[in-house]
């Protein structure tokens, strides 16, 4: 239950790369709407693109017959954090929460600022949020949160 000085939006969107544009606009919408600073709106919207992004290319099936979906909330107290949940359905690749974790460190540690395509799941989270938690989602795959003091 969300307490009474918290607001939480949720949405369920297909996994389909299509919505990733819907993706960064209800966020830019959410987080106006709730009077979070314009920068950092800009760097929630970096790091919802990149979850959006991994959840569908790594979580859920590329089948068309599937429909996978991914279900994203915002929970927000006034003045005080953001969080943001991303959860997959497990309908893609089969990976432990601890195997992300390992794979995001191994990034972390090799990141290249030369690389052009993707800005990498490890380098977005660890710089732009305050804390960052993978575990598994009640939907079957992968569901990570992050906290944005504010």
């Amino acid at each position: 239950m969300i307490a009474e000085n918290k607001k939480k939006y949720s949405i369920l969107l297909p996994a389909d790369l299509g919505f990733s544009s819907s993706v960064r606009k209800i966020t830019e919408s959410i987080l106006s709407y709730l009077q979070v600073d314009e920068k950092e709106i800009f760097r929630l919207i970096l790091v919802m693109d990149e979850l959006f992004m991994n959840a569908v290319l790594h979580g859920s099936s590329s089948d068309p017959v599937i429909n996978s979906s991914i279900h994203i909330s915002f929970i927000f107290e006034k003045g005080k954090k953001l969080i943001v949940i991303v959860e997959d359905e497990g309908t893609g690749e089969k990976i432990s929460p601890q195997d992300i974790r390992e794979k995001m460190t191994l990034e972390f540690q090799r990141h290249d600022p030369k690389k052009h395509s993707g800005r990498g799941l490890a380098q977005i989270a660890l710089n732009l949020t305050s804390d960052f938690l993978i575990e598994n989602s009640q939907y079957g795959g992968i569901k990570i949160s992050f906290m944005k003091q504010l």
